[in-house]
């Protein structure tokens, strides 16, 4: 399985957030994407994640969501916390991007 900038990614978000369990849930919540959607970092490099982003954005009206994500509750709020933590690390992977 694909895997992401954990070791760094974990000392951006310390910067952000004061909770271990929020760093650690904003970690999982990425490695779950990859398990379905593949390496964040490919996503990056391909166009700065935008595609992705775009599958993970699901509204209340579509009957279904773009992604291959499998959840057990409501798609709507599983998918917007993952694409919560999607943006994060998009986020961390622009902020140590080369000028």
């Amino acid at each position: 399985m694909s895997q992401i900038d954990v070791d760094n990614f974990r000392e951006w978000l310390s910067r952000k957030y004061k909770s271990k369990k929020t760093i650690g849930n904003r970690i999982s919540n990425c490695n779950r994407v990859v398990e379905f959607e593949g390496d964040l970092d490919k996503h990056f490099a391909k166009d700065d994640g935008k595609a992705l982003m775009e599958r993970l954005t699901f509204s209340r009206r579509d009957s279904v969501p773009n992604h291959k994500i499998p959840f057990n509750g409501d798609y709507h709020t599983g998918t917007s916390t993952l694409k919560g933590a999607v943006k994060l690390y998009f986020e961390f992977k622009e902020s140590t991007k080369k000028k």
